[in-house]
């Protein structure tokens, strides 16, 4: 039988947050993790829903555990770090410091809590509180679908987290982040004490001046995310509604590609295959190949409510990707002498005595496939469609 007096001990509780804080604590074996967590928060001031505790060199995050199951024995050090609570994507990756550089702050908002979870496409990464307890911040994702989104970009794995169905998984993500963070900082501090003890050596240099020099490339990224964000999200590609043979297709426009072309579904869907000059049949050589079937010489495409003229090559296979039926090239954008007007969002051609406005397509008008947000279904589109007859 184990005596009170073996059951109950003292150990060494240290922090890693770079205060340097330690403290002798008296646990027992039936003690569990969490009561230990409050007895170090009242030791070295950590609130202990943020601390990770480090044992023997593993992590230990249940709190339901005892300190004689997790081996914990007289005189052992426990090593305490605080998990930090990052109210947004960019704070992950921001320095402390930069935020000194923006000119005008942001006025702050109302405070966001468990009962005031806004529902707003205005709000900002920088709008979210830095102190934002994990399930507050994984609600206000969830409710703003245009953040998460973004988070998509900037950190995967955390957007992820966020979409799981177990509500645990977005805090484990945040410890386990932090932990990655805190053992990359150690490992950090070793390289530097390497370097700093025989600092003449040629290798020593060379890995000290690649030191410099990632350390300039992470605070222009950190400049960067700090004040223009929106280089981190994602470029939505350019496609308009249009009409073929009362076909409703999504043309891409690309005043990159020389001509315009259909693949050769969805000329069958719009029954244009009748008008098809195989005498124009050749091999199309770019990034990939791809057989050209022929050329259309001309159909009637309707761009919004007016109907115009247009010539395009038709080739054996889909476009560079499965729903990429329709690019719409330089020889019609200079025909109609097509303006991309990106601050009205349209493309803009000119019929000879009017123009014609044509919105592009938004994120939630386009399947996952072309970027956007909207479930393919599980035919093509246009598939309902039928030819017309010759």
């Amino acid at each position: 039988m184990t005596s009170l007096a073996s059951a109950v001990f003292s150990v060494t509780v240290v922090s890693q947050n770079g205060d340097g804080k330690s403290a002798l604590v008296t646990v027992g074996n039936t003690m569990t993790v969490g009561t230990l967590k409050v007895l170090i928060q009242e030791a070295l001031d950590i609130p202990s829903e943020r601390q990770i505790l480090i044992v023997q060199g593993r992590m230990v995050t249940d709190d339901t555990l005892t300190i004689g199951s997790i081996g914990v024995t007289e005189g052992d050090l426990i090593t305490v770090a605080a998990i930090a609570t990052p109210g947004n994507a960019a704070a992950v990756h921001r320095a402390p410091d930069t935020a000194s550089l923006t000119s005008t702050p942001a006025p702050p908002r109302a405070a966001i809590d468990a009962a005031n979870v806004p529902v707003d496409p205005g709000l900002r990464f920088e709008d979210l509180p830095a102190d934002m307890p994990p399930d507050i911040q994984r609600e206000v994702f969830l409710k703003n679908p245009h953040l998460l989104r973004q988070l998509d970009h900037i950190n995967p794995n955390m957007a992820a987290a966020i979409r799981s169905d177990d509500p645990g998984a977005f805090r484990a993500f945040l410890i386990e982040q932090q932990m990655q963070k805190f053992m990359g900082q150690r490992a950090e501090s070793m390289e530097v004490q390497r370097l700093n003890d025989n600092p003449y050596d040629m290798e020593a240099q060379r890995a000290i001046e690649e030191r410099i020099r990632r350390e300039q490339v992470e605070m222009n990224r950190q400049l960067a995310m700090e004040h223009s964000p929106e280089s981190f999200t994602r470029v939505l590609m350019l496609y308009v509604p249009i009409k073929v043979q009362d076909v409703d297709i999504q043309a891409f426009v690309d005043s990159g590609a020389q001509n315009t072309i259909m693949s050769q579904s969805c000329a069958e869907r719009c029954g244009v295959m009748r008008l098809l000059d195989r005498r124009f049949a050749g091999q199309a050589v770019g990034v990939g190949t791809a057989k050209i079937l022929g050329k259309v010489h001309l159909a009637q495409i309707k761009f919004g409510d007016s109907f115009l003229q247009c010539s395009f090559t038709v080739m054996e296979e889909n476009l560079g990707d499965k729903n990429m039926e329709f690019l719409l090239g330089l020889d019609m954008l200079k025909r109609y002498q097509c303006q991309i007007n990106l601050r009205e969002n349209c493309l803009r051609l000119h019929t000879g005595d009017h123009f014609v406005d044509v919105p592009f397509l938004s994120e939630g008008e386009l399947p996952e496939s072309k970027g956007g947000t909207k479930k393919d279904s599980s035919a093509p589109e246009g598939d309902d469609a039928k030819p017309s007859a010759s």
